[in-house]
């Protein structure tokens, strides 16, 4: 949960709803998250599109660099493929606790 000691925050969200615009987010930008009445502050430290049938999902609910507690965010990128009803891409944003 956000707040931990350790370990990572794994979110998902659809790309046309909440994270319609996280692919604007860049290395250094800062964010909050508001947690059962507490609010935890986290700077982005790397981001990353990968084709779908690449994703290193140990990776994505990791914490980047392995150390201290981060938010690990994802949503859907590149070209929207009917026959299976998703994008072909994910854009993923890794952050650690500030």
């Amino acid at each position: 949960t956000p707040g931990a000691a350790y370990g990572a925050t794994f979110l998902d969200g659809h790309y046309v709803g909440i994270f319609a615009r996280l692919h604007q987010v860049q290395v250094g930008h800062t964010f909050s998250i508001t947690y059962s009445g507490q609010t935890y502050s986290y700077r982005v430290v790397y981001t990353e599109t990968v084709h779908v049938d690449h994703i290193d999902m140990r990776k994505a609910i990791s914490v980047y660099g392995g150390m201290g507690h981060g938010v690990n965010i994802i949503t859907c990128a590149g070209q929207f493929v009917s026959s299976s009803n998703t994008y072909d891409h994910r854009f993923i944003v890794y952050s650690l606790a500030v």
